[in-house]
């Protein structure tokens, strides 16, 4: 996670910290008052890359989402964040390997899931009274509602709970945060949406 920028300035990282060049070619797709998701697809499961309007990345690794139902879930998200943002512009792409070793990277633009696809899994909605890890917050999980501290493992462990009480017929319902609301947004940042949509799913999620 790189959250040290609060102006948007074009960063690029020594080769010998990055000596597989990803990062510099996820890099390529900072822009000022822009918000871009790069979808990384590997043998089993789905990296994402995000890159906010300051240039700060922060990735997600490991998801067990196709990348259209993945495409599909963050255009949710993040058009909710625009909603609080609407100066932000989203930008979609892909990420492949090449067979080119001047340009081991090559990204594609990809165009946004039409309001037709839906998604199939539970809802997760988050309310937190501010960005604090320890911020008093409602977890709404389908038809469950939950309260307590964001940082509660008691909170976390009522939640698993009923997640598994949700799989008796052996269906997996992966916990994706559809959508985070802050009391203030106006004092939030985009990657403070990012940072607690991945430490939420971290808690919640159960393999």
């Amino acid at each position: 996670i790189n959250k040290s920028k609060s102006h948007f300035l074009v960063s690029k990282l020594d080769r010998q910290l990055d000596p597989k060049q990803l990062f510099n070619a996820l890099l390529n797709c900072q822009k000022e008052e822009t918000l871009s998701l790069i979808l990384e697809p590997r043998k089993t499961t789905l990296s994402i890359h995000f890159i906010d309007e300051f240039g700060n990345l922060i990735t997600q690794h490991n998801l067990k989402l196709t990348p259209q139902t993945a495409l599909v879930h963050f255009q949710y998200f993040l058009k909710n964040i625009q909603q609080h943002k609407p100066e932000l512009s989203l930008r979609y792409f892909k990420v492949e390997p090449t067979k080119i070793t001047s340009k081991p990277w090559k990204l594609t633009a990809i165009s946004p899931p039409t309001s037709s696809e839906k998604q199939s899994y539970l809802p997760v909605v988050i309310n937190m009274a501010s960005a604090a890890n320890n911020a008093d917050c409602t977890i709404s999980c389908g038809p469950k509602l939950f309260s307590g501290q964001a940082n509660d493992k008691n909170t976390f462990e009522q939640i698993a709970t009923f997640i598994l009480s949700l799989r008796k017929s052996n269906i997996p319902y992966p916990l994706y945060i559809n959508e985070i609301r802050f009391n203030e947004p106006q004092k939030v940042s985009t990657m403070d949406y990012l940072i607690q949509k991945l430490r939420f799913e971290k808690h919640l999620n159960i393999d």
